[in-house]
């Protein structure tokens, strides 16, 4: 069996879903503000009787829930492909020490993130949704800190992905090298 290929198409895939999730959270933050303060014409008709502040406020709300979910799923998701990668990596014979430490750290990250940062982002979420931007609150401040850890010690996880899959793809080649010279 092929361990280091499936080892590879498992780091590929948790490195693409890892980057197609911080772009999803990027995107849905910012379309959130292009439709309060460029509204389509559509939409500025349905919402005649909304001020665009607490079209802004309803939105960021919807948005931010479905991102909560995703992320959730996502982290969930991730704690699996961590946990078969590890495995695969495991019973690879004549496999590197260093993937399974860095596979083990990418793990890691994401234990952290599910337990502890996305634990308490969530926790202050509901204080959080229904304010506005022009109004002060340290809940917000604190959801946003978080987020911003969130975000470091996600890409810090895809740079750890990318060290691992280069290891994964440069063992891959001297191996089928000395194959076709031996």
């Amino acid at each position: 069996m092929h361990y280091f290929r499936l080892a590879a198409l498992l780091t590929g895939a948790w490195l693409a879903g890892s980057v197609f999730h911080l772009a999803s959270g990027w995107l849905a933050r910012n379309t959130v503000q292009n439709l309060v303060w460029r509204p389509r014409p559509e939409v500025s008709t349905l919402t005649v009787n909304l001020e665009p502040k607490a079209l802004g406020v309803l939105l960021r709300h919807g948005t931010a829930e479905a991102e909560r979910r995703l992320t959730r799923y996502w982290e969930l998701s991730q704690i699996l492909l961590g946990l078969a990668l590890l495995a695969v990596l495991f019973f690879a014979p004549g496999g590197k020490r260093y993937t399974l430490v860095l596979c083990a750290l990418m793990l890691g990250c994401v234990l952290f993130l599910h337990w502890f940062i996305s634990a308490e982002m969530r926790a202050l979420t509901p204080a959080t949704d229904f304010v506005l931007d022009t109004e002060e609150s340290l809940p917000r401040d604190r959801l946003r800190s978080l987020q911003t850890g969130y975000w470091i010690i996600d890409w810090a996880k895809v740079c750890l992905g990318l060290v691992l899959a280069f290891g994964l793809i440069k063992r891959s080649r001297r191996r089928r090298e000395s194959a076709e010279l031996g």
